[in-house]
């Protein structure tokens, strides 16, 4: 197994937050190397990350002299790049895989001190397909928020009949936006977070990724999609469905029997 090296925080980078599995907003370094693995971070996070345990091994900017390099007035996002070069040297890196995603102006920095760094985009995502407790968790909490928001919508969508323009629910037009809002409500209650999430209708719902708006019509697909993000661990659930308020089309009876049959023969 070669040495690794990884860089970043663990809200966006999802490499990252599998080998800590801790809310750190901020880039650090993590490496394995010589059976032992370490983390490089701010004395911010370092409390934190050790109480983790997992084997970690957990250093401060500050061992590497990074209070000398901004007190002699090295810009700090110079002086946190020179921290991290002196932290590879330090802890005995000379070669190492790195994910695709690894910061090129560090990687240029590295590569000058003769670290030689190898892209191993298979070798990052086969790590990650292995769950850890931590993740299978919060994949379980994210699906129930999943659910939870799903019966939001279907509870609106049951409430609602024809009215004016279009469905009404509770005395109001019911509108995607609406349904929105009960789903987030919902997914929040769960511990997740649902920034994005798809509730479109008509036409809407055969356009990829159109996140859908507008006043409902009887008798139109519905098509909600929500993947809700658990807080706790950053892994994700993904839920799809459709709905139509009223009679369903012929032809969308058609396309539900199709699907129903590609699965099956998928399964088979």
């Amino acid at each position: 197994m070669p040495d690794v090296l990884i860089h970043g925080d663990t809200v966006r980078h999802s490499t990252m937050r599998h080998e800590v599995p801790l809310i750190v907003p901020d880039p650090f370094l993590y490496t394995e190397t010589r059976g032992e693995r370490h983390v490089v971070v701010s004395s911010l996070e370092r409390t934190r990350i050790e109480a983790l345990g997992d084997g970690l091994i957990v250093h401060a900017f500050e061992e590497f002299g990074y209070d000398d390099l901004v007190s002699s007035g090295t810009d700090r996002a110079d002086a946190v790049l020179q921290v991290m070069v002196r932290a590879v040297g330090s802890l005995g890196l000379e070669r190492a895989a790195v994910p695709s995603e690894f910061p090129l102006e560090l990687a240029d920095h590295l590569r000058a001190a003769r670290v030689e760094l190898e892209v191993e985009r298979e070798l990052f995502e086969t790590r990650r397909r292995v769950k850890t407790e931590a993740e299978l968790a919060g994949i379980g909490r994210a699906q129930a928020a999943a659910e939870a928001g799903m019966r939001a919508a279907v509870a609106l969508l049951r409430r609602a009949e024809p009215g004016g323009t279009g469905l009404v629910a509770d005395g109001d037009a019911l509108t995607c936006e609406r349904i929105k809002d009960a789903i987030r409500t919902a997914i929040a209650r769960g511990g997740a977070s649902a920034d994005a999430l798809i509730v479109a209708h008509g036409a809407q719902s055969a356009s990829g990724h159109d996140m859908g708006s507008g006043p409902i019509q009887p008798g139109e697909p519905v098509v909600i999609d929500l993947w809700p993000n658990d807080l706790e661990s950053g892994c994700f659930a993904d839920m799809t469905r459709t709905f139509v308020v009223g009679e369903t089309p012929a032809e969308l009876r058609n396309y539900h029997q199709l699907t129903r049959e590609s699965l099956e023969r998928s399964l088979e």
